[in-house]
């Protein structure tokens, strides 16, 4: 019971720690915990077409927090949406040079 109960703090410690690491590198680009783990994934994603949807299903966010969240990265300069010609409720996702230059700092 010793070894489970040091390995749960052990663990607590670490993510504690890696909590703080990424807040920093997040300040650094001047990014919310939420927009930098969707940049994140945008970035991981560049190769295919993204939609908020996406986000909203892979990330486990809420239509609002998505839709905040992506309006915040557009207006910081991260991105830009491309209209979708068979549906315009859809918007593509496309990452600026400035979202790409970021991914350095990101990971």
């Amino acid at each position: 019971m010793a070894l489970q109960s040091n390995l749960i703090w052990t663990v607590r410690q670490l993510a504690v720690l890696l909590e703080q690491y990424g807040k920093a590198r997040m300040e650094a680009l001047d990014l919310s915990h939420t927009q930098g783990i969707v940049l994140q994934y945008l970035l991981g994603h560049r190769n295919r077409k993204v939609y908020g949807v996406e986000l909203h299903e892979m990330l486990r966010l809420s239509k609002s927090s998505v839709s905040a969240t992506l309006k915040a990265l557009r207006q910081k300069g991260y991105l830009r949406t491309k209209e979708n010609p068979k549906d315009d409720r859809k918007k593509q996702i496309l990452l600026t040079e400035k979202a790409k230059d970021a991914e350095q700092i990101l990971q």
